[in-house]
């Protein structure tokens, strides 16, 4: 009886250790996901993440569920399960983000953001922001979605396939200047969108499609 209670009581000392030891592994990742350590981070199941401020999105990687919005600190913000799904790392101003599968929902909120940058393949869609300037680079076949913006100077240009969608919501200031350059067989919808002055360059656009206040800018498309 004394051997098996004495094996029973290193079991339960084992397990404990090494509960210890997760815990604090998870606090100790969490801490650095905060904190804008410069290596990169393992997502783990938390519902929101603290960031820090940053101006530039380097996105790559399967990322068509990402989505941007507003909010008073820069905050990232998951649904379901976040295993495996993404990796991060910050450096000054620039969060480097890199989603690795789909599945759950997966959302930037920021005060304000300057560019983004989408390697090929990706996606993303930015919601409801009030900023000066708005920079978006677009490898081949990638698709953004700028809904509800109001920016006061608007540069996109994207590679071959890429797919740009624009939604106003009928009373917005919409875009200031808009300047745009769309690479061979692309896409381009504006839905009721207004712009005060615009430089649209399309080469061999396979859709275009521009609704409500949006359509006083076709005569400026090249």
């Amino acid at each position: 009886m004394r051997t098996a209670n004495k094996l029973l009581l290193s079991f339960v000392a084992l397990l404990v250790l090494l509960m210890l030891f997760s815990d604090i592994v998870l606090w100790a990742n969490f801490k650095r996901g905060r904190s804008g350590d410069d290596d990169l981070h393992i997502s783990e199941r938390l519902a929101g993440i603290v960031l820090q401020p940053f101006k530039v999105l380097y996105l790559k990687g399967i990322s068509h569920e990402l989505q941007i919005t507003t909010s008073d600190k820069a905050t990232l913000i998951l649904g379901g399960d976040t295993t495996g799904r993404f990796t991060y790392s910050q450096k000054n101003d620039t969060l480097f983000f890199d989603m690795h599968k789909e599945g759950g929902s997966t959302m930037l909120a920021l005060p304000a953001i300057d560019a983004i940058y989408l390697s090929q393949g990706c996606g993303v869609t930015v919601s409801n922001f009030d900023i000066p300037q708005l920079d978006v680079h677009m490898g081949d076949n990638c698709t953004v979605d700028l809904n509800s913006m109001k920016v006061s100077k608007l540069n996109v240009d994207g590679g071959k396939e890429s797919k740009l969608s624009m939604m106003g919501n009928g009373t917005d200031q919409g875009i200031g200047s808009f300047r745009l350059q769309l690479g061979k067989n692309s896409e381009f919808r504006s839905r009721d969108v207004a712009y005060q002055q615009t430089d649209i360059k399309l080469d061999s656009i396979n859709v275009l499609e521009m609704t409500g206040r949006s359509l006083n800018v076709l005569k400026e498309i090249k």
